[in-house]
């Protein structure tokens, strides 16, 4: 992906029955992932004001793809994302395409956490959060070191919903405290080593519409 991507105000409505929602975006974040030498990036919106909604987008056999997560309701919009450029500016339409429920395995709901903050001054922290299976806490299955910097508002759960895959979707995990993740190291839930890094944050504004049918 790449840097100054700016975002095409388009009305957009999604066919969805019994309801009617516009999902508002003001950030963008994009964070570089490299686990065991396998490195990509991902693109995520967000609303600093609510954290139950993300918009993901990602690329795949040269497609960009947009898939908008209501964690509330457990429902999944897919969108096609169009790029294009004018003035050396990248935009992104959005154009949709269906709607589905949420499939989440129900044992990541099983999974505790723990964190212990080592470091920290009056504008950053460094924090371990580790994952374990169940509530015996024996062994982290996950564990991973954050570097995190103040912010206007709790940006964790936008990292989390980017980066910490598979509990991506866990609201319940969550920190509290107005901070923006940086950088971190660790490991994932299959034992390979994790790097991650933010390589662009910025302000956006997107509305996205649903519209009853």
């Amino acid at each position: 992906m790449k840097k100054g991507i700016l975002t095409s105000i388009i009305a957009i409505f999604v066919m969805v029955s019994g309801y009617a929602q516009n999902y508002d975006f003001d950030l963008l974040a994009q964070y570089r992932i490299n686990v065991d030498s396998y490195k990509h990036d991902r693109i995520t919106y967000a609303n600093s004001k609510n954290d139950s909604y993300f918009l993901s987008v990602t690329s795949s056999n040269g497609k960009l793809k947009g898939v908008l997560y209501d964690l509330d309701k457990f429902i999944m919009f897919n969108y096609l994302v169009n790029e294009s450029k004018v003035n050396d500016e990248i935009y992104f339409d959005f154009v949709y395409v269906d709607s589905d429920t949420i499939k989440y395995h129900k044992s990541f709901y099983g999974y505790e956490f723990t964190n212990e903050e080592i470091k920290a001054d009056s504008i950053s922290k460094t924090i371990i959060v580790n994952a374990y299976e169940g509530k015996k806490r024996k062994k982290a299955k996950m564990s991973l070191e954050m570097d995190m910097i103040e912010a206007k508002s709790n940006l964790f759960p936008l990292f989390r919903f980017c980066c910490l895959h598979p509990f991506e979707l866990l609201q319940n995990l969550n920190f509290s405290g107005n901070y923006l993740v940086k950088k971190g190291k660790g490991f994932t839930l299959m034992g390979k080593p994790v790097e991650l890094e933010l390589v662009e944050f910025r302000d956006v504004k997107l509305r996205l519409k649903t519209s009853k049918i």
